[in-house]
């Protein structure tokens, strides 16, 4: 195993790294997934205790569908990024910051092994929270439905077993993408104050801003990383193998942009 990859691996088992980031990942996906319930009704206008019964609108009755046990995550994969790039830019510019980073280069003077066992241990805790995310979503679907009378015969069905595992694999592509942002940002601006301000602002505002004023001149908007990374979760207007292999290409291209600027700039903390 490098070495980089172990003693990132020792720091993100720490308790505090792994209980934030394990109920930071459930918080919002419990909230992603209740979200339809608070909000949604049933076609008949009778949705349970956590529906309105004034409305006739078919909120919830979409949610017996074969996809309805992961509709809600699909809603806030972004939030879940977020959570993602807050952690790695939290790793990597943290080294900066503390003053660590000399000693590691000392240790481990091969730049772009150093970087990129860091980074690959941090891929796999954002897989892992991905799949984490999948998981309390799933769970929080199967105990809420009932209480809104919900038909969940579909959900385990094997088109519903497939959406899930279509989602989870959706949701772990779009981690990475979130990622890959915070681990160039952090490289690039060295403080992870300054790099997780931008990046949670690109990822909420930034991009849907930008998309916009892009879309008057040409219709690019769903091309850009987080568009495709939401598209992958939930449903893509260009496709899952074109979404898939754009996103691939922004993670391959920040991560490249990110070992390149770490290889050849001095470290001066």
């Amino acid at each position: 195993m490098i070495p980089s990859l172990r003693s990132e691996f020792v720091k993100l088992s720490r308790r505090g790294v792994v209980v934030g980031t394990g109920c930071a990942t459930a918080g919002v996906a419990l909230l992603g997934t209740a979200i339809p319930y608070i909000t949604g009704t049933t076609s008949d206008g009778g949705g349970g205790p956590m529906s309105s019964a004034s409305t006739t609108e078919p909120g919830l009755a979409s949610l017996s569908n074969d996809d309805g046990a992961i509709q809600g995550i699909a809603t806030i994969s972004k939030l879940l990024g977020v959570v993602v790039l807050v952690l790695v830019a939290l790793s990597v510019a943290n080294e900066y910051t503390h003053g660590t980073l000399k000693n590691l280069l000392v240790r481990h003077p091969k730049r772009a092994t150093l970087l990129g066992g860091k980074l690959g241990a941090l891929a796999i805790s954002a897989t892992t929270l991905a799949l984490w995310a999948t998981v309390i979503a799933v769970a929080a679907s199967f105990a809420l439905a009932p209480l809104n009378d919900v038909h969940i015969a579909q959900w385990t069905t094997a088109s519903g077993i497939a959406s899930i595992g279509t989602a989870a694999i959706g949701l772990v592509a779009s981690n990475l993408a979130y990622a890959s942002i915070g681990a160039l940002l952090a490289v690039l601006l060295r403080a992870p104050a300054t790099a997780i301000g931008i990046g949670v602002a690109w990822a909420l505002l930034g991009e849907q801003l930008i998309g916009s004023l892009i879309d008057a001149v040409a219709d690019v908007s769903a091309w850009l990383p987080g568009s495709l990374a939401s598209g992958l979760v939930d449903t893509s207007d260009l496709g899952r193998i074109s979404s898939s292999l754009a996103l691939a290409a922004w993670v391959a291209g920040f991560t490249a942009m990110a070992i390149f600027v770490f290889s050849q700039r001095e470290v001066d903390a």
